[in-house]
């Protein structure tokens, strides 16, 4: 079984589970949480292993970051989000990440690489640094590069495995896993972005 989660901007995700992935553990299954977030959403995702992956983290100020937290904690019961994947930089995607740092601890952040420009080229540079810098600047594990056909490591339990590829990131797709099932990425249709 082949669960595809994402194709959004910049980063597109997948989570390939065997074929009996709900029978490696009666109480360990794959969770996925999605988070009303205004102008999108930011969707939490629980592996079976207990480890923690955050796409998104809405808008600046209390709301957003708010209600990321008390699903994180309240309803999936974290001490720490371990992976936060930035999927590009529109404020509504990165913006409450900052706040959501002092709100619970973040591990890793995953995204294509801060632009030291506004992403979507207006010319107010300042505006840019301004908004950005508490994103640029929040308290984290570690920060990493994602590029199209990076995987994230995520912890195994027993059981089928549990992983997270980029398919796409800055223009560029992955190519597919040499090991891929004849029909693995059918449902996976991207299309390479027109110059």
């Amino acid at each position: 079984m082949k669960l595809s989660f994402a194709r959004i901007a910049v980063v597109a995700l997948t989570f390939q589970l065997g074929e009996s992935a709900t029978a490696a553990s009666a109480d360990r299954t794959l969770e996925i949480y999605w988070v009303d977030v205004e102008g999108g959403g930011a969707t939490l995702i629980v592996t079976p292993a207990g480890e923690s992956v955050l796409i998104d983290s809405g808008n600046p100020f209390e709301r957003d970051p708010a209600r990321i937290h008390k699903v994180a904690t309240e309803v999936a019961g974290l001490k720490k989000i371990d992976h936060l994947v930035t999927t590009h930089f529109h404020v509504d995607h990165f913006g409450g990440a900052a706040e959501l740092s002092a709100l619970i601890p973040i591990g890793t952040v995953h995204d294509k690489g801060i632009p030291d420009t506004d992403p979507d080229g207006r010319p107010d540079l300042q505006r840019w640094k301004t908004s950005g810098a508490p994103y640029r600047n929040f308290p984290a594990d570690a920060r990493r590069v994602l590029r199209a056909g990076d995987s994230i490591a995520l912890r195994q339990i027993d059981g089928p495995p549990v992983a997270l590829r980029c398919l796409a990131a800055n223009q560029q797709l992955a190519d597919a896993p040499a090991d891929a099932a004849p029909n693995a990425l059918a449902s996976q249709h991207v299309e390479k972005p027109k110059d």
